[in-house]
């Protein structure tokens, strides 16, 4: 019933200098995972740590680009929210910025054998969220687990090492399609990347496209009623648009055009524009 204990979206100005940023909800809790960006200055990436990987950890939504240290990005994890350094992308002087956070299992994860190569899970089974760090180990067609109890709708993958698309697997795309996070490519069939397998209650399928001795990081989300939700609409062209049903109010609506190349992923939240009509949009 309260959504701020596992989820929040907020605002905050950069400093230049470091700077500690607190969540404001209902509830404050660690987060494991926060999506920052910079809403002043244009062409700066979408900037993703997690608590797995470890602060300073970056990898970017909006890019293939692998893993790097980001000495002045995030540099810690907080009681009530996280602190950044100068890096501008996340603090520049003088910007506004919007961070996205989430509450997995407040640890940097433990053991999970459920696939068949290990991986390193931290879960929250009540928001149905599991952060997820697996090596294929050079086997083609391996799976790993999530953790989550039952099976998620949403999963992103991103290899650590390599500059390579990040995976999307939205379970309503179908398991034999592929479609990239960092893209605005539309949908396309691949029955290799999922091993055209749907996710279950412990593991996820991962198919032909990750088989290196490489770290992954994998982000794994399952509905939960009332607080999530996963789904697909059809447009119809009015300027009204469709009524999609959620159950709740949301508080970020991330959404993707899947039919035609050129759209790029939308995110909107209702702590940027808390009032209708919303059209403040983050690409």
């Amino acid at each position: 019933s309260d959504g701020s204990k596992y989820f929040q979206a907020t605002l905050y100005n950069g400093t230049g200098s470091e700077l500690e940023v607190d969540q404001s909800g209902n509830s404050t809790f660690q987060p494991d995972f926060v999506w920052i960006k910079n809403r002043s200055n244009a062409g700066n990436e979408h900037d993703l740590y997690d608590a797995v990987r470890g602060a300073t950890k970056a990898i970017f939504a909006s890019a293939a680009n692998a893993e790097s240290t980001q000495t002045q990005g995030l540099k810690s994890f907080d009681s009530d929210g996280f602190t950044v350094g100068t890096r501008g992308e996340v603090n520049t002087s003088g910007s506004t910025n919007v961070a996205w956070q989430w509450l997995a299992g407040n640890t940097t994860g433990s053991t999970n054998d459920d696939g068949s190569v290990d991986s390193t899970v931290t879960v929250n089974t009540t928001a149905g969220f599991s952060i997820c760090k697996f090596n294929p180990g050079g086997n083609s067609n391996i799976t790993f687990g999530h953790g989550l109890g039952v099976a998620p709708r949403l999963v992103m993958v991103k290899n650590l090492e390599d500059a390579t698309n990040w995976q999307v697997l939205h379970l309503d795309q179908g398991v034999g399609n592929k479609l990239f996070l960092n893209s605005s490519n539309a949908i396309a069939s691949d029955a290799n990347m999922w091993q055209n397998t749907a996710p279950t209650s412990s593991v996820v399928s991962v198919g032909t496209s990750q088989t290196t001795n490489e770290q992954n990081i994998a982000y794994v989300w399952n509905e939960v009623e009332g607080y999530s939700r996963f789904r697909s609409y059809e447009g119809n062209g009015n300027a009204s648009g469709p009524f999609v049903y959620t159950g709740f109010t949301p508080a970020v609506v991330l959404w993707k055009n899947i039919d035609t190349s050129g759209n790029e992923w939308l995110i909107m939240d209702r702590t940027r524009n808390p009032f209708n009509v919303n059209n403040g949009r983050l690409f």
